[in-house]
């Protein structure tokens, strides 16, 4: 591999087979969850019938609003009975299925036969 030279053929597809189950069954269940109503992702407020009328003199200290801000997420509604792997929003998908392909194929690739290294072009690796 480019970035594992240790990491062999078997290494990399049993990864990305693993990651690809792994992300599926995450995705699935949340969408299962999501369609029997026992999770819920409530939506941001977009009205602004409730705002002041003169809006821009809460703007003239800006100090103040960077130590009062409590941030735009919002929670999570969920069941008890959802597993909280099912509540992961869905922007930290890709990062389980490379966490675990590379855990996984890494894992494989130690315990299978290793690449001949020498044989390798030292150009195809990235530098340390």
């Amino acid at each position: 591999g480019m970035f594992f030279p240790r990491a062999n053929t078997k290494g990399a597809v049993t990864g990305a087979i693993a990651s690809f189950f792994l992300s599926g069954w995450i995705i699935f269940g949340a969408q299962y969850y999501i369609m029997t109503g026992k999770l819920k992702f409530p939506g941001k407020i977009t009205s602004i019938d409730n705002c002041p009328t003169a809006i821009m003199e809460h703007f003239n200290s800006s100090t103040s609003l960077l130590f009062t801000y409590t941030g735009v997420g919002s929670p999570v509604v969920a069941d008890s009975s959802v597993a909280l792997i099912y509540q992961l929003s869905y922007n930290y998908y890709v990062v389980v299925g490379l966490i675990s392909g590379v855990v996984v194929g890494l894992v494989v690739s130690l315990l299978t036969e290793p690449p001949d290294i020498a044989s390798l072009s030292p150009d195809l690796f990235t530098p340390c």
